[in-house]
Protein backbone atom coordinates (compact mmCIF):
# COMPACT_ATOMS: atom_id res chain seq x y z
CA UNK A 1 0.00 0.00 0.00
CA UNK A 2 1.48 3.56 -1.43
CA UNK A 3 0.02 4.99 1.69
CA UNK A 4 1.14 3.33 4.52
CA UNK A 5 4.59 3.49 2.89
CA UNK A 6 4.19 6.93 3.54
CA UNK A 7 3.13 6.73 6.88
CA UNK A 8 5.64 4.25 7.88
CA UNK A 9 8.45 6.82 6.96
CA UNK A 10 7.05 9.72 8.12
CA UNK A 11 6.85 8.15 11.18
CA UNK A 12 10.82 7.66 11.63
CA UNK A 13 11.55 10.73 10.66
CA UNK A 14 9.49 11.98 13.39
CA UNK A 15 11.53 10.50 15.58
CA UNK A 16 14.52 11.75 14.45
CA UNK A 17 13.34 15.20 13.62
CA UNK A 18 10.33 15.76 16.06
CA UNK A 19 10.56 19.71 15.60
CA UNK A 20 10.30 19.46 12.04
CA UNK A 21 6.83 18.15 12.48
CA UNK A 22 4.90 20.34 14.76
CA UNK A 23 1.61 21.44 13.53
CA UNK A 24 0.34 25.32 14.45
CA UNK A 25 -3.31 26.46 14.22
CA UNK A 26 -3.58 28.94 11.97
CA UNK A 27 -6.56 31.65 12.35
CA UNK A 28 -8.53 32.50 9.56
CA UNK A 29 -9.22 36.54 10.30
CA UNK A 30 -9.84 39.21 7.98
CA UNK A 31 -6.30 40.23 7.65
CA UNK A 32 -5.31 36.89 6.53
CA UNK A 33 -7.94 36.37 4.41
CA UNK A 34 -7.20 39.50 2.66
CA UNK A 35 -4.61 37.56 0.87
CA UNK A 36 -7.14 36.28 -1.08
CA UNK A 37 -9.49 39.01 -2.24
CA UNK A 38 -11.70 38.67 0.95
CA UNK A 39 -12.64 41.81 2.39
CA UNK A 40 -14.88 41.29 5.78
CA UNK A 41 -16.95 43.61 7.23
CA UNK A 42 -15.69 43.70 11.07
CA UNK A 43 -18.84 44.11 13.52
CA UNK A 44 -17.57 43.05 17.21
CA UNK A 45 -15.69 40.29 17.80
CA UNK A 46 -16.87 36.97 16.10
CA UNK A 47 -16.60 34.05 17.96
CA UNK A 48 -13.61 31.62 17.09
CA UNK A 49 -13.79 27.76 16.47
CA UNK A 50 -12.23 24.79 14.96
CA UNK A 51 -12.76 23.97 11.25
CA UNK A 52 -11.39 20.35 10.32
CA UNK A 53 -10.20 19.26 14.00
CA UNK A 54 -11.58 15.81 12.71
CA UNK A 55 -12.29 14.74 9.03
CA UNK A 56 -15.22 13.90 9.41
CA UNK A 57 -16.07 17.33 10.94
CA UNK A 58 -16.26 18.33 7.41
CA UNK A 59 -18.51 15.55 5.01
CA UNK A 60 -18.71 16.61 1.29
CA UNK A 61 -21.62 14.45 -0.53
CA UNK A 62 -21.47 14.89 -4.34
CA UNK A 63 -24.33 15.44 -6.22
CA UNK A 64 -24.38 14.24 -9.98
CA UNK A 65 -26.57 15.53 -12.86
CA UNK A 66 -28.43 12.27 -13.44
CA UNK A 67 -27.32 10.51 -9.99
CA UNK A 68 -28.89 10.13 -6.37
CA UNK A 69 -26.27 12.03 -3.75
CA UNK A 70 -23.09 9.86 -2.94
CA UNK A 71 -23.54 9.58 0.62
CA UNK A 72 -20.76 8.42 3.01
CA UNK A 73 -22.94 5.73 4.44
CA UNK A 74 -21.81 2.24 4.38
CA UNK A 75 -24.06 0.14 1.77
CA UNK A 76 -23.55 -2.55 -0.52
CA UNK A 77 -20.54 -3.26 -2.90
CA UNK A 78 -22.86 -3.90 -5.57
CA UNK A 79 -25.82 -1.32 -6.49
CA UNK A 80 -29.23 -3.28 -5.80
CA UNK A 81 -31.03 -1.62 -8.31
CA UNK A 82 -29.14 -0.97 -11.36
CA UNK A 83 -27.58 -3.48 -13.90
CA UNK A 84 -24.27 -4.99 -12.88
CA UNK A 85 -22.40 -6.74 -15.94
CA UNK A 86 -18.77 -8.38 -14.27
CA UNK A 87 -16.94 -7.09 -17.35
CA UNK A 88 -18.51 -3.56 -18.66
CA UNK A 89 -18.13 -1.41 -20.67
CA UNK A 90 -17.94 0.84 -17.85
CA UNK A 91 -18.03 0.36 -14.17
CA UNK A 92 -19.51 2.71 -12.00
CA UNK A 93 -19.02 3.04 -8.35
CA UNK A 94 -18.93 5.53 -5.23
CA UNK A 95 -15.88 6.38 -3.59
CA UNK A 96 -16.13 7.28 -0.11
CA UNK A 97 -12.39 8.51 1.43
CA UNK A 98 -10.36 10.07 4.25
CA UNK A 99 -8.06 11.11 5.10
CA UNK A 100 -6.57 11.22 0.75
CA UNK A 101 -7.20 13.78 -1.89
CA UNK A 102 -9.34 12.62 -5.04
CA UNK A 103 -5.91 12.28 -7.09
CA UNK A 104 -4.00 10.58 -4.11
CA UNK A 105 -7.00 7.89 -3.65
CA UNK A 106 -7.35 7.13 -7.66
CA UNK A 107 -3.29 6.48 -7.75
CA UNK A 108 -3.90 3.78 -4.80
CA UNK A 109 -6.68 2.69 -6.49
CA UNK A 110 -4.71 2.24 -9.96
CA UNK A 111 -1.94 0.51 -7.90
CA UNK A 112 -4.04 -2.11 -7.77
CA UNK A 113 -5.74 -1.96 -11.15
CA UNK A 114 -2.60 -0.74 -13.03
CA UNK A 115 -4.77 1.06 -15.74
CA UNK A 116 -3.90 4.06 -17.87
CA UNK A 117 -4.33 7.45 -16.11
CA UNK A 118 -7.65 8.38 -18.36
CA UNK A 119 -9.47 4.87 -17.80
CA UNK A 120 -10.34 6.07 -13.83
CA UNK A 121 -12.32 9.59 -14.35
CA UNK A 122 -14.53 11.66 -11.89
CA UNK A 123 -16.20 15.05 -12.23
CA UNK A 124 -14.13 16.60 -9.18
CA UNK A 125 -11.60 16.82 -6.56
CA UNK A 126 -13.10 16.22 -3.03
CA UNK A 127 -10.87 18.05 -0.16
CA UNK A 128 -8.07 15.61 1.74
CA UNK A 129 -8.69 16.59 5.24
CA UNK A 130 -12.74 15.50 5.03
CA UNK A 131 -14.86 12.10 4.85
CA UNK A 132 -16.31 12.38 1.01
CA UNK A 133 -18.32 10.26 -1.34
CA UNK A 134 -18.30 10.97 -4.80
CA UNK A 135 -19.30 8.96 -8.24
CA UNK A 136 -16.25 7.53 -10.46
CA UNK A 137 -16.62 5.57 -13.37
CA UNK A 138 -13.58 2.43 -14.39
CA UNK A 139 -12.88 1.80 -18.24
CA UNK A 140 -10.90 -1.81 -19.13
CA UNK A 141 -11.28 -3.82 -16.00
CA UNK A 142 -13.95 -5.83 -13.98
CA UNK A 143 -16.22 -5.45 -11.20
CA UNK A 144 -14.25 -8.67 -9.67
CA UNK A 145 -10.70 -6.36 -9.74
CA UNK A 146 -12.21 -3.94 -7.91
CA UNK A 147 -13.45 -6.01 -5.32
CA UNK A 148 -10.60 -6.74 -4.04
CA UNK A 149 -9.54 -3.68 -3.49
CA UNK A 150 -8.92 -2.72 0.10
CA UNK A 151 -7.76 -0.02 1.99
CA UNK A 152 -8.48 1.86 5.61
CA UNK A 153 -8.56 5.25 3.52
CA UNK A 154 -11.04 4.48 1.36
CA UNK A 155 -13.85 1.82 0.20
CA UNK A 156 -16.37 1.64 -3.18
CA UNK A 157 -19.77 0.85 -2.96
CA UNK A 158 -23.19 0.77 -5.40
CA UNK A 159 -21.04 -0.46 -7.65
CA UNK A 160 -22.85 -0.88 -11.15
CA UNK A 161 -21.82 -1.19 -15.27
CA UNK A 162 -23.26 1.49 -17.78
CA UNK A 163 -22.03 3.05 -20.62
CA UNK A 164 -20.06 6.64 -21.46
CA UNK A 165 -17.96 8.40 -18.91
CA UNK A 166 -17.72 10.84 -15.89
CA UNK A 167 -16.22 14.22 -16.91
CA UNK A 168 -14.69 16.49 -15.14
CA UNK A 169 -17.28 19.27 -14.11
CA UNK A 170 -20.28 16.63 -14.76
CA UNK A 171 -21.90 17.04 -11.85
CA UNK A 172 -24.69 19.78 -10.14
CA UNK A 173 -23.24 20.68 -6.83
CA UNK A 174 -21.93 19.12 -3.56
CA UNK A 175 -23.41 18.66 -0.41
CA UNK A 176 -21.43 19.38 3.21
CA UNK A 177 -22.49 18.93 6.73
CA UNK A 178 -19.65 20.77 8.48
CA UNK A 179 -19.02 20.75 11.85
CA UNK A 180 -17.72 23.46 13.32
CA UNK A 181 -16.00 22.70 17.63
CA UNK A 182 -16.58 26.57 19.28
CA UNK A 183 -15.89 27.58 22.71
CA UNK A 184 -17.00 29.81 25.06
CA UNK A 185 -17.08 32.92 22.79
CA UNK A 186 -20.16 30.91 21.06
CA UNK A 187 -23.59 32.99 21.33
CA UNK A 188 -26.45 30.66 20.50
CA UNK A 189 -28.85 33.69 20.28
CA UNK A 190 -26.82 35.56 17.88
CA UNK A 191 -25.93 32.88 15.87
CA UNK A 192 -29.64 32.05 15.58
CA UNK A 193 -29.84 35.32 14.70
CA UNK A 194 -27.14 35.80 11.73
CA UNK A 195 -28.85 32.52 10.02
CA UNK A 196 -32.47 33.79 10.16
CA UNK A 197 -30.62 37.16 8.32
CA UNK A 198 -28.87 34.60 6.14
CA UNK A 199 -32.10 32.64 4.94
CA UNK A 200 -33.55 35.67 4.50
CA UNK A 201 -30.74 37.85 2.96
CA UNK A 202 -28.54 34.97 1.01
CA UNK A 203 -24.61 35.97 1.41
CA UNK A 204 -21.47 36.77 -0.62
CA UNK A 205 -20.12 33.81 -2.24
CA UNK A 206 -16.80 33.77 -1.79
CA UNK A 207 -14.02 31.42 -2.69
CA UNK A 208 -12.44 30.38 -0.01
CA UNK A 209 -9.51 28.78 1.19
CA UNK A 210 -9.35 25.47 -0.39
CA UNK A 211 -9.89 26.76 -3.93
CA UNK A 212 -6.51 27.80 -3.45
CA UNK A 213 -4.85 24.60 -2.50
CA UNK A 214 -4.75 24.00 1.22
CA UNK A 215 -2.36 23.64 2.62
CA UNK A 216 0.23 25.61 0.81
CA UNK A 217 -1.78 28.44 -0.32
CA UNK A 218 -0.21 29.04 -3.77
CA UNK A 219 -1.35 27.77 -6.53
CA UNK A 220 -3.62 30.71 -7.82
CA UNK A 221 -0.06 32.08 -8.49
CA UNK A 222 1.04 28.83 -10.97
CA UNK A 223 -2.29 29.79 -12.90
CA UNK A 224 -1.21 33.58 -12.96
CA UNK A 225 2.79 32.82 -14.25
CA UNK A 226 1.04 30.31 -16.93
CA UNK A 227 -1.45 33.00 -18.14
CA UNK A 228 1.58 35.19 -18.36
CA UNK A 229 3.04 32.31 -20.73
CA UNK A 230 6.14 31.83 -18.05
CA UNK A 231 5.66 28.06 -18.05
CA UNK A 232 9.20 27.61 -16.32
CA UNK A 233 8.71 29.80 -13.53
CA UNK A 234 5.46 28.16 -12.67
CA UNK A 235 7.26 24.52 -12.53
CA UNK A 236 10.09 25.87 -10.38
CA UNK A 237 7.64 27.73 -8.21
CA UNK A 238 5.11 24.30 -8.04
CA UNK A 239 8.14 22.41 -7.50
CA UNK A 240 9.88 24.50 -4.47
CA UNK A 241 7.52 27.07 -3.20
CA UNK A 242 7.23 26.63 0.31
CA UNK A 243 3.49 26.52 1.71
CA UNK A 244 2.31 28.96 4.34
CA UNK A 245 0.86 26.50 6.03
CA UNK A 246 2.67 23.20 5.17
CA UNK A 247 4.53 21.49 8.45
CA UNK A 248 8.38 22.54 8.52
CA UNK A 249 9.24 19.11 7.75
CA UNK A 250 7.96 19.86 4.15
CA UNK A 251 8.94 23.42 4.03
CA UNK A 252 12.66 21.72 4.16
CA UNK A 253 12.34 19.44 1.98
CA UNK A 254 11.17 21.95 -0.89
CA UNK A 255 14.17 24.08 0.47
CA UNK A 256 16.24 20.87 -0.87
CA UNK A 257 14.45 20.84 -4.00
CA UNK A 258 15.15 24.38 -4.88
CA UNK A 259 18.97 24.16 -3.89
CA UNK A 260 19.07 20.67 -6.38
CA UNK A 261 17.07 22.68 -9.65
CA UNK A 262 18.24 21.58 -12.66
CA UNK A 263 19.41 18.28 -11.08
CA UNK A 264 16.26 16.20 -11.90
CA UNK A 265 17.56 12.79 -11.00
CA UNK A 266 18.65 13.91 -7.44
CA UNK A 267 15.24 15.36 -6.78
CA UNK A 268 13.37 12.30 -7.82
CA UNK A 269 15.57 10.26 -5.63
CA UNK A 270 14.34 13.09 -2.89
CA UNK A 271 11.07 12.28 -3.25
CA UNK A 272 11.07 8.62 -3.67
CA UNK A 273 9.91 7.97 -0.28
CA UNK A 274 6.40 10.00 -1.43
CA UNK A 275 4.80 8.31 -4.16
CA UNK A 276 1.27 9.81 -2.96
CA UNK A 277 1.94 12.99 -1.65
CA UNK A 278 4.68 14.49 -4.27
CA UNK A 279 3.24 12.33 -7.15
CA UNK A 280 2.76 15.16 -9.06
CA UNK A 281 6.16 16.58 -8.57
CA UNK A 282 7.11 13.21 -9.15
CA UNK A 283 5.36 12.84 -13.07
CA UNK A 284 6.97 16.57 -13.76
CA UNK A 285 10.54 15.48 -12.80
CA UNK A 286 10.17 12.45 -14.57
CA UNK A 287 9.56 14.34 -17.40
CA UNK A 288 11.88 17.01 -16.69
CA UNK A 289 14.79 14.27 -16.46
CA UNK A 290 14.04 13.80 -19.99
CA UNK A 291 13.24 16.71 -21.61
CA UNK A 292 15.03 19.21 -18.87
CA UNK A 293 13.89 22.53 -20.88
CA UNK A 294 10.75 21.58 -22.28
CA UNK A 295 8.64 22.99 -19.35
CA UNK A 296 5.01 23.10 -21.64
CA UNK A 297 5.41 19.45 -21.44
CA UNK A 298 6.42 19.18 -18.22
CA UNK A 299 2.54 20.48 -17.56
CA UNK A 300 1.11 18.25 -19.22
CA UNK A 301 2.23 15.55 -17.20
CA UNK A 302 -0.44 17.22 -14.95
CA UNK A 303 -3.28 18.71 -16.55
CA UNK A 304 -6.26 18.61 -13.94
CA UNK A 305 -3.52 20.62 -11.47
CA UNK A 306 -3.12 23.29 -14.49
CA UNK A 307 -6.68 23.55 -14.99
CA UNK A 308 -6.78 23.84 -11.02
CA UNK A 309 -3.69 26.32 -10.92
CA UNK A 310 -5.77 28.55 -13.61
CA UNK A 311 -9.71 28.15 -12.17
CA UNK A 312 -7.44 29.19 -8.66
CA UNK A 313 -6.55 32.78 -10.51
CA UNK A 314 -9.84 33.14 -11.67
CA UNK A 315 -11.28 32.39 -8.37
CA UNK A 316 -8.33 35.13 -6.76
CA UNK A 317 -10.15 37.27 -9.33
CA UNK A 318 -13.59 36.99 -8.25
CA UNK A 319 -13.18 37.93 -4.72
CA UNK A 320 -11.13 41.12 -5.68
CA UNK A 321 -14.10 42.10 -7.92
CA UNK A 322 -16.85 41.05 -5.49
CA UNK A 323 -14.74 42.89 -2.59
CA UNK A 324 -14.51 46.31 -4.47
CA UNK A 325 -18.19 46.18 -4.94
CA UNK A 326 -18.01 45.43 -0.44
CA UNK A 327 -15.44 47.98 0.37
CA UNK A 328 -17.97 50.79 -1.97
CA UNK A 329 -20.88 49.70 0.01
CA UNK A 330 -22.40 49.44 -3.41
CA UNK A 331 -24.46 46.22 -4.24
CA UNK A 332 -22.75 43.68 -6.26
CA UNK A 333 -24.58 42.06 -9.35
CA UNK A 334 -26.36 38.83 -8.79
CA UNK A 335 -24.31 37.26 -10.92
CA UNK A 336 -20.37 37.78 -11.67
CA UNK A 337 -18.69 36.00 -14.17
CA UNK A 338 -15.18 34.25 -14.65
CA UNK A 339 -12.63 35.24 -16.62
CA UNK A 340 -12.59 31.45 -18.18
CA UNK A 341 -14.68 32.23 -21.06
CA UNK A 342 -14.08 32.96 -24.62
CA UNK A 343 -16.49 36.15 -24.02
CA UNK A 344 -14.26 39.27 -24.13
CA UNK A 345 -17.07 40.68 -21.86
CA UNK A 346 -15.77 38.36 -19.17
CA UNK A 347 -12.45 39.33 -19.43
CA UNK A 348 -13.27 42.77 -19.45
CA UNK A 349 -14.86 42.91 -16.06
CA UNK A 350 -11.87 42.37 -14.47
CA UNK A 351 -9.72 44.47 -16.73
CA UNK A 352 -8.17 46.94 -13.47
CA UNK A 353 -7.23 43.55 -11.93
CA UNK A 354 -5.11 42.12 -15.19
CA UNK A 355 -3.44 45.34 -15.76
CA UNK A 356 -2.67 45.16 -11.95
CA UNK A 357 -1.33 41.90 -12.75
CA UNK A 358 0.71 42.45 -15.90
CA UNK A 359 -1.55 40.09 -18.24
CA UNK A 360 -2.48 41.64 -21.28
CA UNK A 361 -5.99 41.34 -23.04
CA UNK A 362 -5.77 41.40 -26.89
CA UNK A 363 -7.81 44.86 -27.88
CA UNK A 364 -7.88 44.19 -31.18
CA UNK A 365 -10.84 42.70 -32.65
CA UNK A 366 -8.82 40.41 -35.08
CA UNK A 367 -6.53 39.05 -32.14
CA UNK A 368 -10.41 38.58 -30.34
CA UNK A 369 -11.34 36.79 -32.91
CA UNK A 370 -8.01 34.69 -33.34
CA UNK A 371 -8.53 33.99 -29.63
CA UNK A 372 -12.19 32.93 -29.95
CA UNK A 373 -10.88 30.47 -32.16
CA UNK A 374 -8.33 28.65 -29.68
CA UNK A 375 -9.40 26.25 -26.56
CA UNK A 376 -7.40 28.59 -23.82
CA UNK A 377 -8.13 28.96 -20.90
CA UNK A 378 -10.71 26.60 -20.36
CA UNK A 379 -11.37 23.44 -19.02
CA UNK A 380 -9.45 21.90 -21.99
CA UNK A 381 -5.99 24.32 -21.00
CA UNK A 382 -4.04 20.98 -21.18
CA UNK A 383 -5.37 20.27 -24.74
CA UNK A 384 -4.40 23.66 -26.10
CA UNK A 385 -1.05 23.42 -24.63
CA UNK A 386 -0.30 20.39 -26.47
CA UNK A 387 -1.22 22.08 -29.39
CA UNK A 388 0.25 25.13 -28.92
CA UNK A 389 3.72 22.84 -28.46
CA UNK A 390 3.26 21.43 -31.91
CA UNK A 391 2.51 24.68 -33.41
CA UNK A 392 5.86 26.11 -32.20
CA UNK A 393 8.01 23.34 -32.97
CA UNK A 394 6.28 23.64 -36.57
CA UNK A 395 7.46 27.55 -36.45
CA UNK A 396 10.59 27.05 -35.14
CA UNK A 397 11.39 24.89 -38.03
CA UNK A 398 10.00 26.98 -40.12
CA UNK A 399 12.13 30.18 -38.56
CA UNK A 400 15.45 27.71 -38.64
CA UNK A 401 15.07 27.48 -42.56
CA UNK A 402 14.29 31.24 -42.86
CA UNK A 403 17.13 32.14 -40.42
CA UNK A 404 19.71 30.21 -42.84
CA UNK A 405 18.62 32.40 -46.06
CA UNK A 406 19.42 35.56 -44.00
CA UNK A 407 22.66 37.13 -43.89
CA UNK A 408 24.72 36.78 -40.38
CA UNK A 409 22.35 39.31 -38.32
CA UNK A 410 25.37 40.39 -36.18
CA UNK A 411 26.59 41.86 -39.30
CA UNK A 412 24.57 45.02 -39.01
CA UNK A 413 25.34 45.02 -35.44
CA UNK A 414 28.69 45.07 -36.07
CA UNK A 415 28.94 47.64 -37.57
CA UNK A 416 28.30 50.35 -34.51
CA UNK A 417 31.11 51.38 -32.14
CA UNK A 418 30.80 49.35 -29.25
CA UNK A 419 33.24 49.84 -26.99
CA UNK A 420 32.16 48.12 -23.99
CA UNK A 421 32.20 44.33 -24.10
CA UNK A 422 31.63 41.63 -21.27
CA UNK A 423 30.08 43.61 -18.39
CA UNK A 424 29.12 46.44 -20.95
CA UNK A 425 25.28 46.96 -19.62
CA UNK A 426 26.32 47.08 -16.26
CA UNK A 427 28.49 49.51 -16.87
CA UNK A 428 26.03 51.67 -18.80
CA UNK A 429 23.35 51.09 -16.14
CA UNK A 430 26.77 52.11 -13.55
CA UNK A 431 26.88 55.60 -15.12
CA UNK A 432 29.68 54.97 -18.44
CA UNK A 433 28.80 56.85 -21.44
CA UNK A 434 29.12 54.06 -24.50
CA UNK A 435 27.57 51.70 -26.60
CA UNK A 436 26.70 47.99 -26.05
CA UNK A 437 25.15 45.20 -28.38
CA UNK A 438 23.63 42.27 -26.85
CA UNK A 439 20.96 39.56 -28.54
CA UNK A 440 20.06 35.89 -27.88
CA UNK A 441 19.85 33.52 -30.52
CA UNK A 442 16.85 31.86 -29.21
CA UNK A 443 15.02 34.72 -28.09
CA UNK A 444 11.60 33.07 -27.08
CA UNK A 445 8.71 35.80 -27.27
CA UNK A 446 5.20 34.99 -28.10
CA UNK A 447 5.24 31.60 -29.75
CA UNK A 448 8.37 32.40 -31.85
CA UNK A 449 11.85 31.31 -30.95
CA UNK A 450 14.29 33.49 -32.73
CA UNK A 451 17.34 35.92 -33.08
CA UNK A 452 16.89 38.86 -31.35
CA UNK A 453 19.54 41.99 -30.97
CA UNK A 454 19.94 45.40 -29.77
CA UNK A 455 22.44 47.98 -29.54
CA UNK A 456 21.98 50.21 -26.86
CA UNK A 457 23.28 53.93 -25.89
CA UNK A 458 23.85 55.78 -22.79
CA UNK A 459 24.30 59.39 -23.37
CA UNK A 460 24.20 62.58 -21.17
CA UNK A 461 20.22 62.57 -22.29
CA UNK A 462 19.58 59.47 -21.36
CA UNK A 463 19.38 55.83 -22.82
CA UNK A 464 18.75 55.61 -26.50
CA UNK A 465 18.11 52.41 -28.77
CA UNK A 466 20.88 52.71 -32.22
CA UNK A 467 19.76 49.53 -33.46
CA UNK A 468 17.92 46.23 -33.68
CA UNK A 469 18.08 42.67 -35.56
CA UNK A 470 14.79 40.91 -35.55
CA UNK A 471 14.51 38.50 -38.34
CA UNK A 472 11.51 36.54 -36.52
CA UNK A 473 10.07 38.33 -34.29
CA UNK A 474 7.57 41.56 -35.38
CA UNK A 475 9.33 45.14 -34.16
CA UNK A 476 8.49 48.44 -34.16
CA UNK A 477 11.26 49.91 -36.04
CA UNK A 478 10.37 53.44 -35.09
CA UNK A 479 11.71 53.18 -31.55
CA UNK A 480 15.87 53.04 -33.45
CA UNK A 481 16.92 56.52 -32.10
CA UNK A 482 14.42 56.73 -29.43
CA UNK A 483 15.05 57.47 -25.84
CA UNK A 484 14.03 54.37 -23.41
CA UNK A 485 12.11 55.18 -20.30
CA UNK A 486 14.90 52.61 -18.92
CA UNK A 487 14.66 52.30 -14.56
CA UNK A 488 17.21 51.16 -12.81
CA UNK A 489 15.58 49.51 -9.78
CA UNK A 490 17.21 49.55 -5.93
CA UNK A 491 18.47 45.76 -6.42
CA UNK A 492 20.31 46.74 -9.34
CA UNK A 493 18.09 44.80 -11.70
CA UNK A 494 16.75 46.70 -15.06
CA UNK A 495 13.20 47.70 -16.23
CA UNK A 496 11.40 50.32 -18.20
CA UNK A 497 8.57 52.54 -17.05
CA UNK A 498 4.76 52.68 -18.94
CA UNK A 499 4.99 49.29 -19.60
CA UNK A 500 1.40 48.83 -17.75
CA UNK A 501 -1.34 47.20 -19.66
CA UNK A 502 -2.80 48.96 -22.50
CA UNK A 503 -3.20 49.92 -25.85
CA UNK A 504 -0.12 52.49 -25.77
CA UNK A 505 2.13 52.47 -28.91
CA UNK A 506 5.61 50.49 -28.60
CA UNK A 507 4.03 48.22 -25.99
CA UNK A 508 4.96 44.80 -27.33
CA UNK A 509 8.08 45.53 -28.81
CA UNK A 510 9.71 47.84 -25.52
CA UNK A 511 9.11 44.79 -23.78
CA UNK A 512 10.71 42.61 -25.80
CA UNK A 513 13.88 45.10 -25.04
CA UNK A 514 13.47 44.75 -21.46
CA UNK A 515 13.04 41.03 -21.49
CA UNK A 516 16.68 40.65 -23.63
CA UNK A 517 18.43 43.57 -21.14
CA UNK A 518 17.39 41.77 -18.02
CA UNK A 519 18.27 38.35 -20.00
CA UNK A 520 22.02 40.15 -20.39
CA UNK A 521 22.09 41.61 -17.37
CA UNK A 522 21.62 38.72 -15.60
CA UNK A 523 24.02 36.75 -17.87
CA UNK A 524 26.48 39.78 -17.13
CA UNK A 525 25.80 39.08 -13.12
CA UNK A 526 26.53 35.38 -13.28
CA UNK A 527 29.47 35.87 -15.08
CA UNK A 528 30.89 38.34 -12.53
CA UNK A 529 30.30 36.08 -10.04
CA UNK A 530 32.08 33.17 -11.45
CA UNK A 531 35.40 35.16 -12.16
CA UNK A 532 35.27 36.82 -8.75
CA UNK A 533 37.99 35.30 -6.14
CA UNK A 534 36.98 32.11 -4.68
CA UNK A 535 35.00 30.73 -7.47
CA UNK A 536 37.42 29.00 -9.06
Amino acid sequence: MLKEKELKFLVEERKKHPDLFKQKTFLDDAEFLKNFGFFLEQKGVLPSGYLKLWPQDFIVEEVPKNERIQTVDLESFLNQKKNVVKSGPTIYATLVKCGLSTLEAIEEINSFLELSKNKIQFSGIKDKDALTGQLISFRETTIEKLRQIESPYFFLKNVYSGKGAIEIGGLRGNQFIILVRTDDSFREKSFLENLEKIEKEGFYNFFYLQRFGSPRLINFYWGFLILKGEYQKAILSFLSSAGQREIPYFKKLRETIKENSGNWEKIEKILEPFPLIFQNEAKVIKYLKEKPRDFIGALNQIPEQVQLWVFAYASLLFNRKLSSFLEKEAEPPEKMPLILSKDKNDWLEYFDFLKEDGIQLPSDPVLWEEREKTKWPDSRIPTALRVWEKKMKKRKQEQVQAHKRLKDPLTSLATLPIPFEGQGLSRLLKGEKGCCAMWDNNFWWSDQIGFFGIALERTDQGFFLRQVVSPVHPFDRELINEKLPLVINPDESVSLERLSFGDQKFFLSLKMVENLLKLRLGAEKRAATASSPGNG
